[in-house]
């Protein structure tokens, strides 16, 4: 029998709802042992107590419906404080709606401090997140953030009643997810109707903000109650990535020296996403700095596509797309040579716009991961799911790990990907330096005060150590990773025991490498599993290899070649010239007119 401490009971009445069966995923996704308990009328026809039909357990979730129902009995108001001051150390309640059965559950349960829901007006809501639960409200603790209303979310109305509610969020200066204590246990409601369904697609371009109400509460309760059992990331990281410049030493308006002193003031990363056609352009100056030792952990070289060409890598001729990433890896290797720069075998796809097959040819030519805004393909109509959607990176194509960034615009956006254990990767172009250093200093302190613990990396060492951890019941670590390259440390002054999974194809045939000699594994649904012991401070190297099908040669035609060289021109002009100067004029049209003028005697004007 699971030991009750990891076990989340989803209270249901007659049979799971839509809603019962939401919350049941959410939990199982985040790694909680979880189980229906259902009651009916025939279960409490024998007047028996709610706390022998339902199993002790660290965390209850249930709808007011349930409540409703179970209040309805001689006996429900005891049964109800059963229920919050025996049979759980924590419950999360949901799903109150506008009649008088709810308000009485919530009244009842509450003590009178929350005695009714109301509706929200206008289009967006602001959600005030507090800053004194940090346990519960992970990275969001003290943010602020807005999105357009969605019809199931609603606030809570405060009693008059001498007891008051930890309000953890807020909505409308209203009560929205709120705790208090019941016989030294806590109860959690929230003023939302619906729970997410994480088997629900999401559409292209999705933002993380609106599933906020329907799915954050229930996960922060989860992971505050559970803590360490459930799957986390003890290690977030961050960096900035910039598309597209030369190693030069400035490039449109981004200054490889003031950006360097931004990154020494700060102590954060960058990583340039360097277009392999310049393989032969780089300028030594610039070089110096990435192969610096001193700068080296700062300020790093990933790839940018192949050519940069529109859709370079959403067609879905996979011989062309092998090509243009083995390509694309000879050149980066080529200017290593040249000018001494290492990079890291990431593909950052152009335009943000990738197919099923790009990722495959990626991953064929052993790249380490992808990186991309969007997760969904450009070709397909099929959308990811938002379970996929969630994880720290989506391997639904080719078992082959895709990372997703975003501009460094909501910081919302950034504490919900590391709340979800993502790591926190931004992107910009030259024109985000327009103004100086001074915004992406702000994003980069902004950033850093949702984690104390935040690293800041290149992309090669976040991707190869990209994980999940949890804590069994027997002490063993599980690990969950995601790259065919996955370093592993045991931070611990002791030995540790570990069991390390990844999603693979089942058809692939894999071989396994733990410190350079092969290992077996074992296959649980799309898992691939394996065990392994480190002493101390021990490091693991874990590999695995795929064999791969020959290809026919495929090469660009003389007239692709050209419009391609044609088209880096044409860019960089913009960049370096049009766009420079176009912001000149710009500043200099702005500039007060009564600053720039002084008559001379003889009617004439200078200028200052």
């Amino acid at each position: 029998m699971t030991d009750p401490v990891t076990r989340v009971i989803v209270l249901c009445l007659n049979e799971p709802s839509e809603a019962d069966r939401n919350a049941h995923k959410i939990a199982t996704f985040l790694g909680a042992d979880t189980r229906f308990a259902v009651i009916t009328h025939e279960t409490l026809r024998d007047g028996r107590p709610i706390s022998a039909l339902v199993p002790s357990c660290t965390c209850l979730v249930a709808a007011a419906e349930t409540l409703a129902f179970i209040l309805q009995r001689t006996t429900g108001v005891e049964d109800l404080a059963q229920l919050a001051e025996t049979v759980a150390q924590h419950s999360f309640f949901y799903g109150f709606g506008f009649n008088d059965a709810h308000r009485r559950v919530l009244g009842l349960l509450s003590s009178g401090a929350l005695v009714d829901i109301a509706p929200l007006s206008g289009r967006t809501a602001r959600f005030q997140i507090s800053d004194r639960f940090r346990q519960w409200c992970g990275q969001f603790t003290g943010l602020s953030l807005e999105t357009a209303v969605h019809p199931s979310e609603l606030g809570f109305i405060e009693g008059s009643a001498e007891r008051q509610v930890d309000g953890l969020i807020r909505i409308a200066e209203r009560p929205f997810f709120a705790r208090l204590e019941r016989s030294g246990r806590n109860v959690f409601f929230v003023g939302c109707t619906e729970l997410a369904d994480l088997d629900a697609h999401v559409p292209r371009h999705a933002k993380p903000l609106p599933w906020f109400s329907r799915l954050m509460p229930l996960m922060m309760f989860l992971r505050g109650a559970f803590g360490a059992a459930l799957w986390h990331n003890d290690q977030p990281r961050a960096c900035l990535i910039i598309d597209d410049p030369l190693l030069k030493s400035r490039y449109g308006f981004l200054d490889y020296h003031r950006l360097m002193e931004s990154m020494r003031r700060r102590r954060f990363t960058t990583s340039i996403a360097f277009i392999p056609l310049n393989y032969r352009r780089s300028r030594s100056d610039v070089a110096a700095f990435v192969t610096s030792e001193s700068e080296a952990a700062r300020l790093s070289v990933s790839v940018h596509g192949c050519d940069h060409t529109d859709g370079e890598f959403a067609t879905t001729h996979f011989a062309a797309l092998h090509a243009k990433a083995r390509t694309a890896l000879d050149r980066m290797r080529t200017h290593r040579q040249l000018s001494g720069v290492p990079f890291d075998d990431v593909m950052v796809f152009p335009q943000g716009r990738f197919s099923a097959e790009g990722v495959s040819a990626v991953k064929a030519n052993d790249y380490l991961a992808t990186i991309n805004g969007d997760v969904a393909p450009a070709n397909s109509k099929e959308l990811p799911r938002l379970r996929n959607w969630l994880e720290v990176a989506v391997t639904d194509f080719s078992g082959f790990p895709l990372f997703g960034r975003r501009y460094p615009r909501n910081i919302a956006e950034f504490a919900f990907d590391l709340f979800a254990g993502k790591p926190a990767l931004a992107v910009e172009h030259h024109g985000y330096f327009e103004n100086g250093y001074a915004d992406v200093e702000s994003f980069v302190d902004r950033v850093n005060a949702l984690d104390s613990r935040l690293e800041w990396a290149s992309l090669g060492a976040i991707c190869s150590q990209a994980c999940l951890t949890r804590i069994a019941d027997d002490g063993e670590l599980h690990v969950r990773f995601y790259t065919n390259r996955f370093t592993l440390h045991n931070q611990d002054e002791r030995p540790r025991r570990y069991r390390l999974f990844v999603r693979r194809p089942l058809k692939e045939a894999i071989t396994l490498f733990i410190n350079g000699q092969t290992r077996g594994f074992d296959r649980s649904g799309d898992d691939l599993v394996f065990q392994l012991e480190l002493a101390a401070h021990a490091t693991a190297d874990v590999r695995m290899s795929t064999d791969a099908d020959e290809l026919p040669a495929w090469a660009a035609s003389p007239i692709d070649r050209a419009g391609v060289r044609v088209r880096r021109i044409l860019s960089e002009f913009r960049d370096d010239y049009v766009d420079t100067t176009r912001s000149f004029v710009h500043r200099l049209i702005r500039r007060p007119a009564g600053r720039l003028r002084k008559p001379l005697m003889n009617g004439a004007e200078v200028t200052k």
